[in-house]
């Protein structure tokens, strides 16, 4: 939420570079008083008006050499997703 404190160690101006992978497309109804709304419904920065919520299922990934490893998921607003640079990418699940 806007309002938190940041992690320890962290400040409020602190920018970090995350590596993304998209995982699939969702949709929800962009409801925010409906029980099944989208969680960020609530935020400024939340979905725009419309009758449908779109967005991208992500995984946060961090690579250690070859590998790549699972740091946390999440999902993307489709148009702020799609406004990003993309390139292609194989990732083998183990």
């Amino acid at each position: 939420m806007p309002n938190e404190e940041p992690p320890p160690g962290w400040t409020h101006n602190e920018m970090m570079e995350l590596e993304l992978v998209e995982i699939s497309l969702g949709h929800t109804r962009n409801n925010t008083t409906h029980m099944h709304g989208p969680e960020e419904g609530h935020l400024k920065e939340g979905p725009d008006t419309g009758e449908r919520y779109e967005y991208y299922h992500v995984l946060w990934i961090e690579r250690v050499g070859v590998i790549a490893y699972r740091k946390g998921l999440g999902r993307i607003a489709k148009d702020h997703w799609e406004a990003q640079e993309r390139e292609w990418m194989d990732l083998i699940r183990a």
